[in-house]
């Protein structure tokens, strides 16, 4: 039976669809990330502030942060050592930490997919547990400078300027910390 090319050529096609969806599923990090768990017993209210019909929900993880935290440091190495990881924190964190939640800001997404909502973190204790862990593990990073924040929601491109605003600053305790490898093994640990 003969194929024709315009039909051969649709089904190079099809294949090529089915590996990038394939591709897409499989996707892992490349690093690993030191965060700080952020358990706010108001995060459900600033949530509903968020319209869902501004959502970016064209891909899975985004929409609304139903699990707020502060990244310490992303872009471990595979040869992070996860207990000295976890002794370092404990040594630099030895009670709760308090971070302090500041205004509403947002930033856009480098590819204009959509803008990230988010709190500004004020919190010199982070600061210093990233410079202990920059210091002592290998990484890589696009970003020289650490700003602590928590995102709040991923929002359609355009829409993010209208939740920045001023608000009275939120205090929270935290003690729980978690270790996320590259092929997202999360390993939780309190101070």
């Amino acid at each position: 039976m003969i194929i024709s090319e315009i039909f051969k050529n649709r089904l190079k096609s099809l294949a090529g669809i089915k590996n990038t969806i394939q591709e897409a599923k499989n996707h892992k990090n490349e690093y690993g990330c030191l965060m700080l768990e952020i358990k706010y017993e108001g995060w459900d209210d600033i949530l509903k502030i968020i319209d869902k019909d501004d959502l970016y929900t064209a891909e899975e993880g985004f929409g609304l942060e139903k699990n707020p935290h502060v990244t310490i440091l992303f872009g471990f190495h595979d040869n992070a050592d996860i207990d000295k990881i976890k002794n370092l924190t404990k040594e630099h964190c030895s009670e709760p930490v308090e971070i302090l939640l500041k205004n509403i800001t947002m930033f856009e997404n480098v590819e204009n997919k959509y803008d990230v909502l988010k709190f500004d973190v004020k919190c010199p204790k982070l600061n210093e547990l990233n410079k202990v862990m920059t210091d002592n593990f290998d990484y890589t990073s696009d970003f020289p400078d650490y700003h602590p924040h928590t995102t709040i929601a991923y929002v359609k491109t355009g829409t993010g300027k209208k939740y920045v605003s001023k608000k009275e600053d939120l205090s929270v305790l935290c003690d729980n910390f978690f270790y996320s490898t590259k092929d997202n093994k999360t390993t939780y640990f309190k101070i």
